[in-house]
């Protein structure tokens, strides 16, 4: 009887094991199918409000908001009315009926003149402009102007569409280039580029997850996680109604990479989040801090781009934990590529960090080299319609991009006037010249723009060929020591203004922010890195690995005359952010072990393997049709190579040093490779 009992209380306490068993297996799947759906379901969000999300290249996001010159063109606007403006020019065919060409002609205007927000439309060029090279007779062009969406940004791309639809049913050749025209081009290419960038990207992970890590739950979490987090700010974007642009547009593989960096962590230490936990934080938390300096720009654009940035940053942190904890799933093997790092430490040799010390100052003189200088023809390939249309109209018309002038009429003697406009016209760099003097005296001007109400301020415009921000400023100082040379005594020079004015603004602007956001992003990253290292030693040699590369980064820009433009000038910050990170997981397994070689084991592995990463994923900027953004995945892959040469040579050496640390730390260091060492 007493054994029936024992009997069946064996069989109950078995029943009640399975019973539990299966309980949590039960709560495993179902939080595992949690984990996936809240993933999917982001997923499914961002698709649906992607179309939605905004593209725009306009100058005015980028001009600081209290900036001088924009009142400056407000009050230029209010005297002269609009100068946003359009040309078309339109190839008559040899072979056609003249009578039906012109009727087309004439149709066509009219139908240009009812357009919403259509201002005008005329003969270009009008009667009292003439270029120094008369236009092809075949050429047909005309003159619209329109009223723009603010004083700021005159773009209409909604009206550059319908214009070109008219001018396709018309059935004849037809070029079309002016205000709006470059940048809806730009806007259009991007919103493209974004998606087949995210789509490469995506495709490119996954092969590099297959190829390296090896481990199919690992290789699962770590896209679902990296899609998250694009997701995350992609709903952000639509949310706070950021618009997206050239720079804009480099973040979502900024992201989707960067996201992948905590996951191969966690697999080097077997899935255990625990044990990485406070080095990944830290490391998410100065490459916030490395963005954080753009949400102090007077710049709207550049706020939205450091908003944009920590929010995909904070997303990756955020998916990581959520597909992490709690550990549901059994330990991991070992990291493959863990077998092929042991022949790393034979290459700490002290001669190695005597060449990047040489290798560093040898770059420095290039720093002072790095100039500012947008063109956004460089943006679009040479192919892209709009630019051949800018191009076929400039060498067939005329050059058409207005260097707006004002003078006061009273201040000024038209004779002295007249002659330096005659002097300016003669600049290779100039074409063709119209101002408040070109028209007779009997003709009444006021509505023509070029007199403003009181009658006080005069208008002069000079067309220019397609420049460059640097070639703006250069012909601007040329006009101006013209000036300089002709006008005398109580006369008053003329002083550019115009939309030239602010585009020339925002170049010097980029310059500036460069400097001060890189030193900022220095200053808030290095002093979290001394707030969780409070040891000088290491903090000394935590800061040579990290300004290694941005020395490469800076001294490429400067040697190879990289300019700074809309596309590559958040480069320093960027990088600095991202190079950051393997310091920190190296020095926080150093400070735990205070041996060399066994912080390198258990860092080692995630260092080289999201530098491998990193690398790989910015090479997907070398397809792009834009030459900028060629030269921004040129300089992030350099940057990245020279960083995991100062995190897997240079830092190592720099701890072993004597000098550097104590007696007995350097005892520890000098020591044999340990014999439980293993990578």
């Amino acid at each position: 009887m007493i054994k029936q009992k024992q009997f069946r209380n064996q069989i109950f306490g078995y029943k009640q094991m399975y019973l539990y068993t299966l309980m949590l297996i039960t709560i495993k799947n179902w939080i595992k199918i949690l984990r996936i759906l809240s993933v999917l379901a982001t997923l499914i969000i961002c698709v649906l409000i992607f179309e939605e999300i905004e593209f725009d290249d306009s100058l005015e996001n980028w001009v600081p908001e209290h900036s001088t010159l924009i009142e400056d063109y407000k009050s230029f606007l209010e005297e002269f009315q609009t100068d946003a403006s359009i040309i078309i020019s339109i190839v008559e065919d040899p072979s056609s009926n003249q009578r039906v060409f012109l009727n087309k002609l004439d149709s066509l205007v009219e139908k240009l003149k009812k357009l919403e927000h259509v201002l005008n439309v005329g003969v270009w060029p009008p009667p009292f402009l003439s270029y120094e090279k008369k236009p092809v007779d075949s050429i047909h062009s005309y003159y619209l102007t329109y009223l723009p969406p603010s004083h700021l940004n005159p773009n209409r791309p909604e009206l550059v569409q319908q214009i070109t639809e008219l001018l396709q049913v018309t059935g004849l050749e037809f070029h079309i280039a002016g205000t709006g025209v470059i940048y809806k081009a730009i806007n259009d290419m991007t919103r493209t580029a974004t998606k087949h960038s995210l789509i490469i990207g995506i495709a490119l992970l996954i092969v590099l997850m297959v190829l390296i890590i090896r481990n199919a739950r690992i290789i699962l979490k770590t896209i679902f996680i990296a899609i998250g987090s694009i997701s995350f700010l992609f709903i952000l974007a639509w949310y706070m109604n950021i618009k997206f642009n050239t720079i804009m547009a480099t973040l979502p593989i900024l992201i989707l990479f960067y996201s992948t960096s905590t996951s191969v962590h966690i697999y080097n230490h077997h899935g255990d989040l625990g044990k990485i936990l406070k080095p990944a934080v830290l490391s998410v938390l100065t490459t916030c801090a490395s963005f954080s300096p753009f949400l102090l720009d007077s710049s709207r654009l550049l706020r939205d781009f450091g908003i944009a940035a920590i929010t995909g940053l904070l997303g990756g942190i955020f998916w990581t934990i959520v597909f992490y904890y709690p550990r549901i799933d059994p330990p991991e093997k070992e990291m493959p590529i863990t077998r092929y790092l042991d022949c790393v430490p034979r290459y700490w040799n002290k001669h190695l960090l005597f060449y990047a010390i040489i290798f560093s100052l040898a770059l420095i003189p290039g720093i002072v080299r790095i100039r500012s200088e947008i063109d956004v023809f460089k943006v679009l390939p040479s192919s892209n319609k709009a630019v051949k249309d800018y191009k076929f109209i400039e060498n067939n018309v005329g050059p058409i991009m207005p260097v707006e002038y004002q003078v006061n009429i009273r201040a000024t003697e038209k004779k002295t006037l007249q002659l330096w406009i005659d002097d300016v016209v003669e600049l290779d760099e100039v074409g063709a010249s119209i101002s408040y003097l070109s028209f007779p005296s009997w003709l009444n001007i006021e509505h023509l723009g070029f007199v403003s109400g009181n009658g006080e301020i005069g208008r002069i415009v000079f067309y220019v060929r397609e420049l460059t921000t640097k070639e703006g400023k250069d012909l601007v100082s040329k006009i101006g020591k013209l000036a300089d040379d002709l006008f005398s005594g109580e006369q008053e020079i003329p002083r550019p203004t115009g939309y030239a004015s602010l585009y020339v603004s925002v170049s010097d602007h980029l310059a500036t922010s460069f400097r001060n956001s890189l030193l900022m992003a220095f200053s808030f990253v290095f002093l979290i890195l001394f707030i969780y290292l409070r040891n000088i030693r290491l903090f000394l040699a935590a800061i040579f690995p990290n300004l290694v590369p941005i020395l490469m980064l800076l001294g490429i820009m400067g040697w190879f005359r990289i300019p700074l433009d809309m596309v590559t000038f958040p480069t320093g910050c960027l990088v600095l952010g991202i190079i950051v990170d393997d310091t920190i997981h190296m020095l926080y397994w150093y400070r735990k072990f205070e041996n060399v070689y066994t912080a390198f084991a258990e860092g080692g592995p995630g260092i080289i393997v999201t530098s491998i990463i990193f690398i790989a994923g910015f090479s997907v900027f070398l397809f792009s049709d834009a030459n900028p953004v060629k030269l921004f995945g040129v300089l992030t892959i350099t940057t990245m190579i020279a960083a995991l040469y100062g995190d897997i040579i240079i830092l190592p050496l720099i701890l072993q040093s004597k000098r550097l640390f104590s007696k007995k730390q350097n005892k520890q260091n000098s020591n044999e490779i340990p014999s439980n060492h293993k990578i």
